[in-house]
């Protein structure tokens, strides 16, 4: 399957080139305005966005976070007129993973390109690490994800709303007294003191 690139540019020549020069190793849609490329983005994913830099009425920055906020994992690689201080900040600053000087050399487009896709797949990795570190560090005892154990959350999340008397039942070591803890924990209960007692202690 090939990786999908946008690129956005007003510059028809430019799009013309990119079209040419990478259609045949990967999918290449472009564009002549901002508006439409970002509805595209809602619509589709993208690995790399190709962003010119002289777009009317925005920067490249504030495009990039235009495109960013619609929330999928694509990076970006400016096309710019020239490099200086204020150009490297702004775009280290809106998080555009590299750039390329125009006007464009097929040299350096093809040089470029792949290292930036090994970095989305880095960015990748490490969003699916946070993910799973946010679950270990969830503070809760019950661990998994299995969509039992979904639904056991989801209820000790609707009872720990309600100021009643729960009841727990089931065979021994099914962790009723973990529920119990949860429950306690994520209620108006935990205000006071988490107390423990074994019925089966009590002669009925």
């Amino acid at each position: 399957m090939k990786n999908a690139i946008l690129a956005i540019s007003e510059k028809k020549e430019i799009l013309k080139q990119i079209r040419k020069e990478l259609a045949e190793k990967y999918e290449v849609i472009t564009f002549n305005n901002l508006l439409d490329a970002i509805d595209m983005v809602r619509e589709s994913d993208f690995d790399l966005v190709l962003l010119d830099n002289a777009l009317e009425g925005v920067t490249v920055g504030e495009a990039k976070k235009k495109l960013a906020s619609i929330g999928k994992e694509f990076v970006t690689i400016a096309l710019v007129d020239e490099v200086n201080a204020e150009t490297t900040k702004e775009l280290e600053n809106s998080g555009i993973f590299a750039y390329l000087l125009k006007p464009i050399k097929v040299e350096d487009l093809d040089a470029i390109i792949l290292p930036s896709l090994s970095g989305l797949e880095l960015i990748k990795e490490n969003k699916r690490l946070e993910e799973k570190l946010a679950v270990l560090e969830e503070d809760t005892d019950i661990i998994g994800q299995s969509a039992k154990i979904k639904d056991v959350r989801n209820l000790i999340e609707k009872i720990a709303d309600n100021d009643l008397p729960v009841l727990i039942v089931g065979e021994t070591g099914t962790g009723k007294d973990i529920i119990a803890k949860e429950i306690h924990k994520k209620s108006e209960r935990n205000k006071g003191r988490y107390a423990q007692i074994s019925c089966a202690l009590y002669p009925g």
